[in-house]
């Protein structure tokens, strides 16, 4: 499916923080197990609140690193899309291998990561150094996440980690 799935913007831009819905971001960083790339969440999106520290998921050959974002004064239009797209730069400045934003439980183990069939329905921005940059987000009205070709362009930079390439 090529098309874009929208999200009320209002629902799917809320974290958990200290138990309360709150308004804020969800970040992702795949990385190699052996690698520990340092960054200070504070310095990754320094205009929010709060910054959690990030949160290890690992498996076999891969691991992830999660950070929420409590920000009562999330960006619109195009600071939206902008400030995502420092962000996850910022991410592969720093050495992960693909970095992203999405909504709350839309999170796949590999090998199921950024495959269509697992998830999908609520990954907004993305990047890698091979894809760039991809969001078809504007900043306004419901979230429009990623479609199944996106994701799948995801998958060849993702596989390169938990398959050792």
């Amino acid at each position: 499916m090529n098309e874009v799935r929208t999200l009320p913007r209002d629902r799917a831009l809320t974290v958990y923080w200290q138990g309360q819905e709150e308004p804020g971001l969800l970040l992702y960083g795949l990385r190699r197990p052996d690698r520990r790339p340092q960054i200070d969440g504070a310095e990754l999106v320094p205009e929010a609140t709060e910054v959690s520290d990030p949160w290890p998921l690992s498996g076999e050959g891969w691991a992830v690193d999660l950070w929420t974002i409590r920000d009562p004064r999330l960006p619109a239009g195009s600071q939206w899309c902008a400030t995502l797209e420092r962000v996850l730069g910022r991410l592969l400045d720093a050495g992960y291998e693909v970095a992203w934003f999405a909504v709350e439980g839309d999170f796949a183990d590999p090998p199921a990561l950024f495959d269509p069939e697992m998830m999908g329905e609520g990954v907004y921005a993305a990047a890698s150094r091979e894809t760039g940059f991809i969001c078809r987000d504007d900043g306004e009205g419901d979230l429009k996440a990623l479609t199944d070709a996106d994701l799948s362009r995801l998958r060849p930079p993702a596989e390169a980690v938990w398959s050792g390439a």
